[in-house]
């Protein structure tokens, strides 16, 4: 296998992966016939049982009534069913950006090496000041007939060469700081690129849940004889939805993983 082979595979790889996190992903759940029918089979079971063993309680204990949240066992285990699928997506996600996480790092590390470099190098620039003039009458060997004028030119011819040199490096260390910048921009934006797709995927879950317990809900509420009663207290909420599908940028992930918080949902942390 030739260079001109590997650099083309390679090429390829890489648009697959971009492609991967970056077309369009908004089709819904299928809603499918047996899910329905469950649903509906549920709402009517649940529906014969008296209500204390219908209704499940949840917050706190010392929670005034109205902050309690009411479930029943099929919303709870509607929520826990899409729970499980958007901690499936974070692993993933989790998995595909550990490597682009490591080079961030690494490349935050020479960025930092490369504005120290810039910062001494245009330190010592501004610093550089002119020679005196007891410099540029000083003879050293080999200068002992040479006239006043000659040194000084030579003495200036030599300063001017110091400072480009200096300046020449300041422009070195600039080109390679605006290049380290550049890579952890293409970093960061992958980040936020696979952190909105996941954070989409949560979404379209919580769609279906949602609609899921819509149907449930409605159907007991129908047939129920306290169904009215169950209608104001369990809404088609997603209770069990984790904290992370509310967070905006992948840095509030990256801060709860570094102070070894779990990104649970809100209701397990009560």
């Amino acid at each position: 296998m030739n260079q001109e082979t590997k650099e083309n595979m390679s090429k390829k790889t890489k648009r697959d992966r971009i492609e991967h996190w970056t077309r369009r992903h908004d089709k819904a759940i299928p809603y499918g016939f047996f899910a329905r029918l469950s649903d509906r089979w549920c709402a009517r079971k649940d529906a014969r049982a008296p209500l204390p063993e219908v209704l499940l309680k949840g917050g706190d204990v010392d929670s005034a009534p109205g902050e309690r949240t009411w479930s029943t066992p099929r919303t709870a285990f509607l929520g826990q069913l899409g729970r499980g699928w958007t901690e499936k997506s974070l692993l993933r996600y989790q998995d595909e950006v550990g490597p682009v996480r490591i080079e961030l790092t690494q490349a935050r590390a020479r960025q930092k090496i490369a504005r120290d470099r810039l910062e001494l190098a245009q330190h010592t620039v501004e610093n550089l000041s002119m020679p005196t003039q007891q410099q540029l009458e000083a003879r050293v060997s080999g200068e002992e007939r040479t006239s006043d004028e000659i040194r000084i030119a030579r003495r200036m011819r030599e300063h001017g060469e110091r400072r480009k040199s200096l300046e020449a490096e300041v422009s070195k260390h600039r080109t390679a700081l605006d290049s380290i910048d550049t890579e952890i921009a293409k970093l960061e934006e992958t980040i936020k690129v696979k952190f909105e797709y996941v954070r989409t995927q949560a979404e379209i879950v919580e769609a279906y849940v949602r609609r899921r317990s819509a149907v449930y809900l409605a159907h007991l509420v129908r047939m129920h004889p306290q169904g009215e009663q169950i209608g104001l207290l369990v809404r088609p909420d997603w209770e069990d939805k984790p904290r992370w599908c509310a967070w905006t940028t992948p840095r509030e992930l990256e801060q709860a993983v570094a102070s070894h918080e779990s990104p649970v949902a809100e209701g397990e942390r009560r």
